[in-house]
């Protein structure tokens, strides 16, 4: 995995899990999604660098992830964008 090749800019509640699970059935995924977050909360710190300086990791974050939807991927799409072009 290169990193991520689909980058979703919609925000959360408006069909990222039905996003995430076609992404992952066309074989973009697996699929970062806010539910992610939860899951590894070892991804809190990294987000939180993010927030609080514009930058972090990205292909750490990352790693394994084909495809990114949901908050907070939509909240840094165009950083991700020009990270993953």
């Amino acid at each position: 995995m290169t990193g991520l090749r689909v980058i979703g800019a919609g925000f959360g509640r408006t069909g990222t899990l039905s996003l995430r699970r076609a992404l992952d059935d066309l074989g973009f995924g697996p699929t970062y999604h806010g539910e992610d977050l939860l899951r590894h909360w070892s991804h809190v710190p990294k987000w939180h660098r993010y927030a609080t300086t514009g930058t972090t990791d990205w292909d750490d974050l990352f790693a394994g992830y084909g495809a990114g939807v949901d908050f907070p991927v939509s909240c840094a799409w165009r950083e991700l964008a020009l990270h993953y072009p």
